[in-house]
């Protein structure tokens, strides 16, 4: 009995030093930046990934073997995006930029995207809801 104990405590501290290892390394990913004049920030609350500011989200590489490389809102998109917003001064939604997003539920665009690139919403299954206010648009959404 005191064998099993001593292996069941051995067993959990090794658990707890893993937790500690795992939430040090969620700390340090970036959940926010810059890019061109655009600015992300992702509110792991809510799951929500917004970008504001002036200019566009650029285009994406798209690799057979890896995804969508790059792309500074990698490390937790895959995982724990839910909702993207489009804030108002951005003009123009690059290639691949959201492409496989498959948790994102909702995409609210705002009024001044003139142009989505291609693939920009690839493999985004689970949308349900896009809202947009665009008077003109370029380019498709595929969704």
């Amino acid at each position: 009995m005191k064998k099993a104990n001593k292996i069941l405590s051995i067993i959990l501290a090794i658990l707890m030093v893993i937790s500690i290892i795992s939430i040090t390394a969620n700390a340090t990913e970036p959940t926010s930046g810059t890019i061109g004049g655009v600015t992300w920030e992702f509110d792991n609350a809510t799951g929500t990934l917004t970008f504001s500011g002036e200019g566009g989200i650029p285009s994406f590489n798209y690799s057979n073997h890896g995804g969508v490389e790059e792309r500074p809102w990698n490390s937790f998109f895959y995982r724990y995006t839910k909702h993207i917003v489009i804030g108002d001064g951005i003009k123009h939604i690059g290639e691949y930029a959201f492409a496989e997003g498959s948790i994102i539920e909702t995409v609210t665009i705002g009024k001044n995207v003139e142009y989505i690139g291609y693939n920009a919403f690839d493999y985004c299954d689970n949308i349900t809801y896009v809202y947009y206010s665009i008077s003109w648009l370029k380019g498709n959404l595929y969704l």
